[in-house]
Formats: structure tokens, sequence, C-alpha cells
């Protein structure tokens, strides 16, 4: 791999954030580890930023840039990443590191990765986000429009809304959409589709894809033996499992065209 000189890497934070996340851990990844250092510090002047850097820099670079930090200070970027990306990152991480780190993250994204800590890294228990939004199937959808502007789910998961019924089961789904093309007043269960393409938390990314594919689906929710959700796995959890890691400096890719 060429190396990039010294000079070329020396860019200002202002510049950085015009650059999508993926783009400033390729010019990490392509990096010396001081050139990457001072990319990584520039970066973490914006702590959101920084979070969103660290979920798309590989295995090896993120546990290289969270090695000299203290464990609170790499809890509390783990707390502000997507609990999935979080959970594989102290995955990676040695043994003796793993409690101290988790145990310096805030209650609730702590509770959150000890679940997601119980499963195979590698189905989809270990692939789904434990953040949705689903919703009791009498809701109206002027009450959904108002939580879906108020949620803190990421976006790529909100395209899809789920209808639970009186038990708390999977009922439905429906998509952002078409609940925005329906009547305000209408409820839930009269707009969503029934009969939801699911998975269980031990599926296998073989099972996950044919669903997807075979439904064509952006998101899939993961439950329990009871049909009760408890994640949803996204089209972009699948493709950053199935591609090989460092695929865009493979064919050439880089972040910054001249």
């Amino acid at each position: 791999m060429a190396h990039i000189p010294s000079a070329r890497m020396r860019i200002p934070y202002r510049k950085l954030a015009k650059l999508r996340p993926a783009q400033i851990a390729d010019l990490v990844e392509a990096a010396s580890h001081d050139e990457g250092r001072e990319i990584i510090e520039a970066v973490g002047l914006n702590s959101e930023l920084e979070a969103d850097v660290f979920e798309e820099l590989d295995e090896e670079h993120q546990v290289e840039f969270l090695d000299g930090r203290t464990n609170e200070e790499a809890g509390r970027l783990l707390a502000r990443m997507e609990p999935d990306d979080a959970a594989d990152l102290l995955n990676d991480l040695d043994q003796e590191r793993r409690i101290p780190i988790l145990e310096a993250m805030p209650a609730p994204q702590q509770a959150k990765l000890r679940r997601l800590l119980n499963y195979n890294p590698e189905t989809a228990g270990g692939l789904m986000s434990p953040d949705f939004l689903a919703l009791n199937q009498e809701t109206l959808v002027s009450e959904i429009v108002a939580a879906l502007r108020t949620s803190a789910v990421a976006d790529e998961i909100l395209v899809t809304i789920y209808e639970l019924n009186s038990e708390d089961r999977l009922a439905g789904t429906v998509s952002i959409v078409r609940l925005l093309k329906a009547n305000p007043s209408a409820k839930l269960k009269d707009v969503s589709e029934h009969d939801p393409v699911s998975v269980t938390a031990d599926a296998d990314i073989h099972e996950i894809v044919r669903k997807m594919s075979d439904f064509n689906l952006s998101n899939l929710p993961v439950v329990d033996n009871e049909l009760r959700i408890i994640g949803v796995i996204t089209f972009d959890d699948v493709l950053e499992e199935m591609i090989p890691t460092g695929w865009r400096r493979d064919l050439g890719m880089t972040a910054l065209e001249d």
C-alpha cells in the first residue's frame, strides 16, 4: 500500500468535517499511526463525528486508537456509538478491558450492550440494533408521526415502524412513506402490512440475507420465541458483515479526490 505523505495528512478539522465518516476512516486506515492519531484527535473536536468515524474503522484501527485512552474515555466514546457497533468493538478488546470500559458507560447504554454481548456476533442477535420504534396497533397515524419527530432511533432504522398487538407481539410493519401518505386519523393496524417476516436471534447470516433478499427488505426484525421484537437488522449491517475489510482501499478508492 502506498504511504500517504505526512504533509497531505495535516488536514484541519473544518476540512475533515466536510467529509463523510467513511472517508475520514479511509484516511486514518491509509495513514501511519502518528498521522492517523492526528486525524482522530482533530475529529475528536466533534464527539458525534468521532463516534461515527470509529464505527467505520476496521477492527484493527478501532483497537489501535482506543488503546491509549482511559477506560472512562473509551466508555464515553462507545456510549455515543450505535449499540451493535459498540458491542463489536468491546468484543475485539482484550478481556481485561471489557468490563471496566462497559462499567464506565452510562447505565442505559451499558444495559443495551450487556444484552447484545450475550449473542454470538455472527448471528442475528449479534448483528441487530436494540433500538427501534414499535407501537401498539391502536396508535393513530398522527401520533406515530409525532413520535418519529422526537425519536432518537437512527434514521436507517426508522424507515420501518413496527406494529405490536395487545400482547406486545410483532403483528405488522409499515414503511415511513406509506405512513406519511395515510390518513392521520387511521390506526396503525389499518395501515400496516401483517404477517411480517422476521428471524430469531440465533439465525445466521445466510438466513438473514435470504429473507432480506426474498422479501426485498431494507430492515429485518429479530424476535424472541414469543414473537416479541428484540432488535432490528439493517441492510447496512448485512453489507458490513459480508464485504471484506478494507475493500475500498483494495479497489483503489480514496477518501479525497483531486
